[in-house]
């Protein structure tokens, strides 16, 4: 049996019905019910129960309407192209249908580069040196997007 506990009402960091612990326990029903008790009733645990052949990632999972559901795709989101010219600005790949105040991530050369909360639709890219930037937007309950930007001469 899988048992989950998530964020009931927000209050851990704003995401409601994102998943704090995941516990797959193997026993016989009355194991079983010892472990809810313990869980429920001495660590005033609130969770679900699944009857789920192993763990589920918070990545793709949350909990809504107390039921373990798929995280949806952000599927708003195009680019106008992944690979540009390194430049002064005049190619840049542009991101548009970024969902209100999602937040967003950009790392170059595996450094952390830039990050805050979108006050747009839209992103511009560009990149005066050859390099890959890697573009993460998040907006809950909807999966991470992540996106390469490579600009190469």
């Amino acid at each position: 049996m899988l048992y989950v506990t998530y964020d009931r009402d927000g209050s851990i960091n704003g995401q409601l019905g994102m998943i704090t612990q995941a516990n797959k326990f193997f026993g016989s029903p009355q194991e079983l019910a010892s472990y809810e008790e313990v869980a429920r009733d001495q660590l005033k645990q609130q969770f679900i129960k699944e009857n789920s052949p192993g763990l589920v990632p918070p990545e793709f999972w949350y909990v809504r309407n107390d039921a373990l559901t798929e995280r949806p795709v952000l599927t708003s989101i195009g680019v106008t192209k992944t690979i540009i010219k390194p430049s002064n600005g005049d190619d840049y790949a542009l991101i548009t249908g970024i969902p209100a105040d999602s937040k967003y991530k950009v790392y170059g050369a595996n450094e952390l580069i830039a990050f805050g909360v979108m006050d747009s639709t839209e992103m511009q890219v560009s990149i005066p040196v050859p390099m890959v930037y890697v573009i993460y937007l998040d907006k809950w309950p909807y999966q991470t997007f992540k996106l390469e930007i490579r600009a190469q001469l």
